[in-house]
């Protein structure tokens, strides 16, 4: 028990350190003056319903929901599928941390490298180690090693889609709009990640832990080859809409 604590007590100190140092890189990357972006003409309401009338943005979505669902995965019903498991909440609290300090010791250094490239090019690959990660708890027999493995994976893809999602997202959006295409993308991120603890139950249910990690597996792979196909055509749309007019 006291061993336990102690570990608890080092990942807190690990986890904390690892967010202060993210907050102290931001606080010096973002010293001078900050862009002003031109505002819509056109109110709220019609700003909003423009992003749902947006094929790109749509086409996109229909992609990249996959990530959010992923966090909801992780976050809600990876815990579920530990307990099932004889996992203790010791366990699952001390790995799920574990994920919580690689993305805030490496999110910075990754979100900078992938500036250069775009937010295009690396979203296939993080939806594929996302699958990587579903397929670890689909298929490892041993229930400690399965989720230490996908939340090892699972962590590194997040730290490419956590960055990447934002700036694809403001990229796709015209000029002066991309408050709302943020804002709709909040959406469907939102509703992403909440339904992931209700199918998860259904399929646990009817088919068992093993077909519904392996389905999800499926799909963000499918997913993720999807946004690899598509990374050059998103990134001709984006460069297009951010172009000045004549």
């Amino acid at each position: 028990m006291r061993s336990i604590l102690s570990a608890c007590i080092v990942l807190a100190a690990l986890s904390a350190a690892g967010y202060l140092l993210v907050a102290a890189l931001y606080l010096f990357g973002l010293r001078g003056p900050l862009p002003i972006e031109r505002s819509s003409s056109e109110g709220f309401y019609a700003d909003l319903g423009s992003v749902f009338r947006d094929r790109v943005l749509l086409g996109f979505a229909a992609m990249a929901f996959v990530f959010p669902f992923s966090m909801g995965c992780i976050a809600f019903v990876s815990p579920l599928f530990g307990a099932d498991r004889g996992l203790g909440e010791g366990f699952i609290g001390l790995v799920l941390g574990l994920n919580s300090v690689i993305v805030a010791l490496l999110a910075v250094p990754v979100a900078t490298r992938m500036e250069h490239a775009g937010p295009f090019r690396w979203l296939g690959w993080a939806a594929l180690l996302v699958a990587a990660a579903f397929a670890c708890f689909g298929g490892l027999p041993h229930p400690g090693a399965a989720f230490i493995a996908a939340t090892v994976i699972f962590s590194f893809g997040e730290l490419v889609f956590s960055s990447a999602l934002p700036a694809a997202v403001a990229r796709l959006a015209p000029p002066g709009r991309r408050g709302a295409y943020q804002g709709g993308w909040t959406l469907v991120g939102s509703f992403s990640m909440g339904s992931a603890l209700f199918v998860s139950g259904l399929l646990r249910d009817t088919a068992g832990w093993p077909t519904a990690w392996f389905f999800y597996a499926a799909l963000t792979a499918a997913a993720g080859l999807a946004l690899l196909a598509c990374r050059a055509r998103f990134k001709s749309l984006s460069d297009s809409r951010s172009a000045p007019s004549a």
